[in-house]
């Protein structure tokens, strides 16, 4: 707990956030989650190279808008990192990682970077979901 009490809880939101890298300190997580909103609680799960955090944030505008659009990444210290509601199981999470990599694809191809057709577009290729 953060001693954080929301203002709107319409905006507070149960994430869990995955791939965020293991040599952030507690403390630059919190400090990197801040430009997302305001942190209510959290709690850090160590992966090897990742850490996991499933964090209770009221989201700020552009969060906010992010996450309502269906994003499945977002930047976070200037890293791309996946976010899901905390309440999904695994099975969810690979649909919709699934899903939305398709509409990256589709959406690099039509448009938006110098995808180049036959290699693969990802997150690091392709820059319009900042």
């Amino acid at each position: 707990m953060t001693g954080y009490v929301p203002v709107n809880k319409n905006l507070t939101q149960e994430i869990t956030v995955y791939d965020i890298p293991s040599t952030w300190s507690q403390l630059d997580m919190l400090n990197h989650l801040k430009a997302w909103g305001q942190v209510v609680a959290i709690k850090f799960k160590s992966q090897q190279k990742y850490v996991t955090v499933t964090v209770s944030i009221e989201l700020n505008q552009e969060a906010t808008r992010l996450w309502n659009d269906g994003a499945w990444t977002a930047p976070l210290g200037g890293l791309p990192v996946r976010w899901f509601p905390a309440n999904w199981d695994l099975k969810q999470k690979k649909k919709n990682g699934n899903d939305s990599r398709q509409r990256l694809r589709e959406s690099c191809f039509s448009k938006h970077c110098n995808f180049i057709p036959g290699k693969s577009c990802s997150l690091y290729s392709c820059t319009h979901w900042m």
